[in-house]
């Protein structure tokens, strides 16, 4: 029996299909539902090794990001204190914050915003591996 399912989701179109699968499995239970995003913040280049600009506004990004995961909550219907946006590496992060927060359930998807057609991306099987409780890997079906 699950009491608190962690919903996994990056910025992909198939995001809200982890998320509707997410809410379903809680709505089986009666559990509570959280939405987690983590944001990995691109390294900074160093002078002349930079090829390109290297001005990158990190408030903006997370604007720009928190943005969007309100506006896909919002979508389906859950308030916006379900929503944690935090930085770092998505897998611990993640699996860190399911311990932390005593999660019974982590719901992700196989790949994520690179679309690549593998069997399980490297951030579902990071999770998969390292969570101490059950893990849900959404596998994606066609259009968002």
């Amino acid at each position: 029996m699950y009491h608190n399912v962690l919903i996994a989701i990056d910025t992909s179109k198939e995001s809200e299909q982890v998320l509707r699968k997410g809410i379903e499995l809680a709505n089986l239970y009666d559990a509570s539902v959280t939405v987690i995003h983590v944001l990995e913040l691109p390294m900074p280049m160093v002078g002349e090794l930079a090829l390109v600009d290297t001005y990158f506004n990190s408030e903006e990004y997370t604007k720009l990001i928190k943005d969007t995961m309100l506006a896909l909550i919002k979508k389906v219907d859950l308030p916006e204190s379900s929503l944690h946006i935090l930085n770092g590496l998505p897998a611990s992060t993640v699996v860190n914050y399911a311990e932390k927060n005593k999660m019974d359930l982590i719901v992700t998807g196989s790949h994520g915003k690179n679309g690549l057609k593998l069997l399980l991306g490297s951030i579902a099987s990071g999770i998969l591996h390292k969570a101490k409780c059950d893990v849900f890997v959404y596998r994606f079906h066609g259009e968002a």
